[in-house]
C-alpha cells in the first residue's frame, strides 16, 4: 500500500504495477525516484516517471516492450534505457494519458573528474543512486517491486525539507561537481515558493566561477528550462541577485525594467491575429520571444558575444539581431506610410516584430503583422503578361507600386487599380 499522504490516479498506479510486476518476476529491486515523488508529496500532478533498477535496467525495459509493446532505446554506457510506448502516451478509459516514453536507469554511483565535467558512473546500490542527486527534495523514492510496493525511502529528510520549503544540497561539493545545479536550485526555489537553505546559499559564491566552465549547450539548456517556467522573469532576477547571470557572460544584462518587460511579455496572451504558433520554426515560441525580449537592447557586438557563449539556434539569434536593429530604427520610422513600414519590415522575423511591439507599443508593428503584410494587388504577374508586359524587372516594380497604392489608400477598388496600372504602363512606353 502507498503511504497515506501519497495518492495516485488509478491509471498511473496500474501503469507502475506493470513495471513492478516485471521487476518482481526478475528479482530486481525497482524504485520510482526524484521529481515524481517530490511532486506527489506536494500534491502536484506529475508524469515525470524516473525508474531506477538495482540491476539491469536495459534488460527490464526490453522485457516490458516485448510484453506490452513499444520500442527501447538503450544507452549501455550509462546503463539506461527509454521505453517508448506510442506517439501519444497510454490511453486510458477516462481520456487521460500517461507518458509515451519512460526512462529506466540502473542504480549507479557517480564521480566527477573536475568541476563541470560530465560524471563517470558505475552500477551500485539504491543508496548510492539517491546520494548522487542534487537536492534533498529530489531524493525521495518509492519502492515498486514485490511486497515492498509503496515503501517510501527518505534517506536525506527530503519530506521534511518539502514541508519547510527548503532547497538543500546533499553535500558541500555539490555545486562544484555540477554548476548546473545552481540554476536548478533557483528554479525550484521560485517555482515552489521555497527558499534556498542558508548553508546551501553560502556555497554559491565559491561555485560561481564553475559556470564559465560549462559548455554553451549545457548552460543554455538551463536557461531554456527557465523560460519553460511560468515564473521565468522572477527566476532570472534571482539568478542575477546571486551573480549567476554575469557568471554566464558579462554581456548579459539585467535590471528591474527588464524584469518588468519579461513578466509582462511572457505572460501576456498572444492574440490569434498575430498567427504565432506555440512552436516557432521548430523552437518553442516562448524561448524565441523570451530571449529576444531579454537581449534586444544589446549592441551588435554584445549579441555576437552572447551567441558565442550560448550557441542559440539560428532563428533565435536572428530574432534578437533583427529586434535590436528594428528598435533602433523606430525613431526614423515616425510618420512613415504603411507602404514604408511594409518595405522596412519585409523579411524581419515575426518574433522580432512582436517583441519590439511589446517593448514599444508601436501600433504600426501590430498593423503590419495583422493586416498590412497580407495586402496584395489584385493584378498579378499573369495579368501583366496577358497585357503584353515583357517579363523582367518591370514586373516587380509595377506590382510593388500597386501594392503600395493599396496600402496607402491611393486605390480602394479594382477599377482604381486598373486606372493606376494604365498610367504606369504608359510611363513605361
Amino acid at each position: 500500500m502507498l503511504p497515506a499522504f501519497l495518492t495516485l490516479p488509478p491509471e498511473e498506479l496500474a501503469f507502475l504495477r506493470l513495471i513492478a510486476d516485471e521487476a518482481t518476476s526478475r528479482n530486481l529491486p525497482a524504485y520510482i525516484v526524484g521529481g515524481f515523488v517530490r511532486d506527489l508529496v506536494m500534491g502536484h500532478p506529475s508524469l515525470d516517471f524516473d525508474i531506477v533498477i538495482v540491476g539491469d535496467a536495459i534488460a527490464l525495459a526490453r522485457a516490458l516492450a516485448r510484453k506490452h509493446g513499444g520500442t527501447v532505446t538503450a544507452h549501455p554506457r550509462f546503463g539506461t534505457a527509454t521505453w517508448t510506448v506510442d506517439s501519444g502516451g497510454w490511453k486510458v478509459e477516462n481520456g487521460s494519458r500517461l507518458p509515451s516514453a519512460i526512462d529506466l536507469a540502473t542504480a549507479r554511483r557517480e564521480s566527477y573528474a573536475r568541476t563541470a565535467a560530465l560524471p563517470d558512473t558505475t552500477p551500485s546500490t539504491i543508496e548510492d543512486d539517491i546520494g548522487r542527486r542534487d537536492f534533498t527534495i529530489n531524493t525521495l523514492a518509492l519502492r515498486l517491486d514485490g511486497a515492498h510496493f509503496g515503501e517510501l525511502y527518505d534517506l536525506y529528510n527530503g519530506k521534511a525539507d518539502i514541508e519547510r520549503g527548503l532547497v538543500r544540497v546533499l553535500h558541500p561539493g555539490s555545486f562544484l561537481d555540477d554548476p548546473t545545479r545552481l540554476f536548478r536550485a533557483v528554479r525550484y526555489e521560485q517555482r515552489y515558493g521555497f527558499m534556498i537553505e542558508l548553508q546551501t546559499l553560502a556555497l554559491v559564491p565559491a561555485a560561481r566561477p564553475g559556470v564559465a566552465q560549462l559548455s554553451p549547450e549545457r548552460v543554455r539548456h538551463e536557461l531554456d528550462l527557465v523560460f519553460d517556467e511560468t515564473r521565468a522573469a522572477q527566476m532570472l532576477a534571482r539568478l542575477d541577485e546571486l551573480g549567476l547571470v554575469k557568471a554566464v557572460h558579462e554581456a548579459l544584462p539585467w535590471s528591474a525594467a527588464l524584469r518588468e518587460r519579461l513578466e509582462r511579455g511572457l505572460t501576456a496572451p498572444v492574440g490569434p491575429e498575430w498567427d504565432l504558433s506555440l512552436r516557432y520554426a521548430g523552437v518553442p515560441f516562448h524561448w524565441v520571444v523570451g530571449y529576444t525580449l531579454w537581449l534586444l537592447d544589446l549592441t551588435a557586438g554584445e549579441i555576437d558575444a552572447a551567441q558565442a557563449r550560448l550557441a542559440f539556434p539560428r532563428l533565435v539569434v536572428d530574432s534578437i539581431r533583427a529586434a535590436a536593429q528594428l528598435k533602433a530604427d523606430l525613431p526614423a520610422l515616425s510618420g512613415a506610410t504603411p507602404s514604408q513600414w511594409v518595405e522596412r519590415l519585409g523579411g524581419v522575423p515575426l518574433s522580432a516584430i512582436y517583441a519590439v511591439f511589446l517593448v514599444s507599443g508601436e501600433k504600426a508593428l501590430e498593423a503590419y503583422a495583422v493586416q498590412w503584410q497580407h495586402i496584395r494587388p489584385k493584378i498579378d504577374g499573369e495579368a501583366l503578361k496577358a497585357l503584353g508586359v515583357p517579363p523582367g524587372p518591370a514586373y516587380t516594380k509595377i506590382l510593388l507600386r500597386l501594392r503600395a497604392a493599396w496600402l496607402d489608400g491611393e486605390v480602394a477598388s479594382a477599377q482604381q487599380e486598373k486606372a493606376l496600372l494604365k498610367k504606369l504602363l504608359a510611363a513605361l512606353r
